[in-house]
């Protein structure tokens, strides 16, 4: 991969909902090995940006390059195989409620690798492991805690090993211990 080229890109890009303008002509250039915070106001548009960049949200205008390709210009195919390359925490953990905590994490693993069983076990198991949640494999999403949901989301978000990772408010509601656990585990 050329270094000297943005991983991620934003030219011009506005993004609106009915007729309400988000954000106006943004730029932006993202490099391999670079981390990006966004720090600002709620509701100023932190999360639609991210959204935006994965690929979950249009632009009104401009242009998102992900490795020098449009999203626009991607079949669904082409998102979907590129889905692998990018790990997403939601601001509100986005589990699936009928799936307990482990199947939560396999199941970009099922999506998109062709892993044998044996093999998805044992990631599954490395990524719950590493946000303390392997006693809690079994547990419904229901029966989790806040804090529980969120490690669970970026157990799911790091379970494909992404090249790119959008966390979406990764320590929000989080005991002071856990949070430095979880910027550890970033970090890493």
């Amino acid at each position: 991969m050329d270094t000297s080229q943005p991983i991620l890109e934003l030219q011009d890009v506005t993004i609106s909902f009915a007729e309400s303008t988000i954000l106006k002509n943004v730029n932006l250039q993202i490099y391999s090995h670079e981390t990006l915070v966004l720090i600002g106001l709620s509701g100023s548009g932190k999360t639609v940006l991210l959204k935006t960049l994965a690929g979950l949200y249009k632009p009104a205008q401009g242009h998102i390059k992900c490795y020098g390709l449009d999203w626009s210009e991607l079949s669904s195919i082409g998102r979907h195989d590129f889905a692998r390359k990018v790990g997403m925490q939601f601001q509100r953990s986005a589990l699936f409620d009928d799936l307990d905590a482990f199947d939560n994490v396999a199941y970009p693993l099922r999506e998109h690798t062709d892993f044998s069983e044996k093999k998805i076990n044992e990631r599954v198991i490395e990524c719950l492991r590493a946000v303390d949640l392997e006693k809690a494999q079994h547990l419904q999403v229901q029966e989790m805690s806040g804090g529980m949901k969120l490690r669970l989301g970026i157990a799911r978000a790091i379970a494909l090993k992404p090249e790119i990772l959008f966390l979406d408010d990764p320590t929000a509601g989080l005991d002071p211990i856990s949070s430095d656990n979880m910027a550890e585990l970033i970090l890493n």
